[in-house]
């Protein structure tokens, strides 16, 4: 008994210096609108637009959901809000290892403090101890933000960076993000119709050290679809294999989509849909259908129902039902009434393309 209680002593000694090393380290911040930078990746602290709660990391884009108002709750404790909405960064459900990292309105009860781990860096620590983390130290966008114990690694390191310093103007770098992915491969694009070697490097103005990867690829995207400008959709496209052609034909399908409901053209939004073997002929249909749909416009001509799949025919189909109904009865224009229909976000697409298309006929 003696020896038990010596070593539960101990061990609360331990964890009584280590709580006061803690708290010696946490450093005071000046209330303010921030982004919150992931040095381990160079992206930014994102509240996701389609359901404006998920915290996740994204390409910075210099974009107000990319910003947090950082406010005092007393102390070193600290409130983090949503510079979109005013939602408090808080916890989804019990503080427990994994838990997901969600903005709500109305809740502050989650406070946070700032604990320097040097080089600038600092650790987002919750009021419950557990500590902000990107969720297995991914690179990929979308990856969410979880809280987890006390590593002190990489993926629990932040960077605070004041949104007047993070957004000077013309004078900062510009990043390749959701926003920018298209100007740096259209940069690509003229650079070899100019006749230009491929040289990426000319452009460095454009980005910084933490996109200069992710501006390269787009730039050489760019500059390779340039110089297979004759490349077209069609039912035999040369030199592939059927693999190939497979991949090609949903990366088409994917451009056509994305061209519709007028997402910027990233290929790479779908990263989880091909390989790096696979890239490349990934990247050449999803090009290709994007542009096909946009030299059209959206209309019945670009949208070639003989390419829908089953599910899509059918989501497409039923759209097209509703759409005459509600043109029959009189009411607005507006698919989305109908949102508890669409069982699976890929076919919204299509149920809302069918929607305009029976409404447009039956009015007429």
């Amino acid at each position: 008994m003696r020896r038990l209680n010596i070593i539960l002593t101990a061990l609360f000694v331990i964890a009584l210096s280590a709580s006061a090393t803690l708290a010696q380290r946490a450093i005071s911040v000046q209330p303010g609108r921030y982004e919150i930078q992931i040095p381990l990746t160079g992206k930014v602290l994102d509240l996701r637009q389609e359901d404006t709660r998920t915290v996740q990391q994204y390409y910075r884009g210099n974009v107000v959901n990319q910003q947090w108002d950082i406010e005092s709750a007393g102390g070193s404790n600290y409130y983090i809000r949503s510079a979109q909405n005013g939602a408090y960064l808080g916890i989804e459900g019990s503080p427990r290892e994994g838990a997901r990292v969600v903005a709500t309105a109305d809740n502050r009860r989650d406070t946070w403090r700032f604990v320097d781990t040097g080089n600038g860096n600092t650790m987002i620590v919750h009021r419950s101890g557990t500590v902000l983390d990107l969720t297995g130290g991914e690179n990929r966008d979308g990856t969410p933000m979880q809280v987890w114990s006390q590593a002190g690694n990489t993926h629990q390191q932040f960077r605070l960076i004041p949104v007047t310093l993070a957004s000077a103007g013309n004078n900062q770098p510009r990043i390749p993000g959701r926003f920018e992915y298209n100007e740096a491969y259209q940069t690509g694009v003229n650079d070899r119709q100019a006749n230009l070697n491929q040289n990426y490097r000319r452009h460095r103005s454009m980005y910084d050290q933490y996109a200069e990867r992710d501006f390269e690829q787009a730039y050489n995207a760019g500059y390779n679809s340039g110089r297979r400008s004759g490349d077209v959709y069609n039912d035999n496209p040369s030199g592939m294999t059927q693999s190939e052609r497979r991949t090609y034909d949903a990366a088409y399908r994917l451009g056509q989509q994305d061209a519709r409901v007028r997402n910027s053209a990233n290929y790479r939004r779908y990263s989880n849909r091909y390989n790096r073997l696979q890239e490349d002929v990934f990247q050449r249909g999803y090009q290709a259908g994007y542009n096909s749909a946009n030299r059209g416009g959206y209309n019945n001509d670009q949208f070639d129902l003989s390419r829908l799949t089953t599910y899509e025919r059918r989501a497409y189909d039923e759209g097209y039902r509703f759409g005459q109904q509600d043109a029959r009865s009189g009411y607005s224009l507006n698919y989305r009434r109908y949102s508890n229909r669409i069982t699976d976000n890929r076919l919204e697409t299509f149920f809302q393309r069918g929607y305009e298309v029976g409404y447009n006929t039956t009015r007429r």
